[in-house]
């Protein structure tokens, strides 16, 4: 879901149906070129790289895959646009946030990470991090249920 109002509606993206799509080619795109592709973009938890919109975003994908170094020496090399400072940090958090957010589990019935850090190939980059709250406030299980 994405551009959700506070009513609730919103776009809803099927996945299962991505590569159907015409007017851009998802075909060869893995979920991690696309989280890049969303991320780069634009979403609210870094700032926006001013002038790349989704096009774009899709187009740097297609070329360099999910290597956020690579996109951003192409976008600093044509020099028509203002990366934010701390880009690489920031984008670095907003992925993790997406694969690792504190979610509810109902049969743990509990708060639990969506992917677990453990065994997941990013998740040795939280510790990098001091502390986590980006991912989400821990709270008790007796609120969180």
């Amino acid at each position: 879901m994405f551009k959700m109002d506070k009513q609730g509606n919103g776009i809803e993206v099927n996945l299962t149906k991505l590569t159907e799509v015409e007017e851009l080619n998802f075909k060869n795109f893995t979920d991690d070129m696309l989280l890049t592709c969303c991320i780069v973009s634009g979403c609210d938890y870094l700032d926006s790289i001013k002038g790349i919109g989704f096009k774009k975003a899709h187009k740097l994908t297609m070329e360099y895959g999910d290597d956020i170094q690579k996109i951003l020496k192409f976008i600093r090399r044509e020099g028509k646009f203002i990366v934010p400072q701390d880009y690489e940090t920031t984008f670095e958090k907003a992925l993790l946030t997406f694969k690792f957010q504190l979610v509810y589990c109902p049969v743990l019935e509990d708060l639990v990470h969506l992917n677990d850090p453990e065994s997941h190939p990013l998740g040795c980059l939280l510790k990098n991090y001091a502390s986590l709250d980006f991912l989400g406030r821990r709270i008790s299980k007796d609120i969180a249920q």
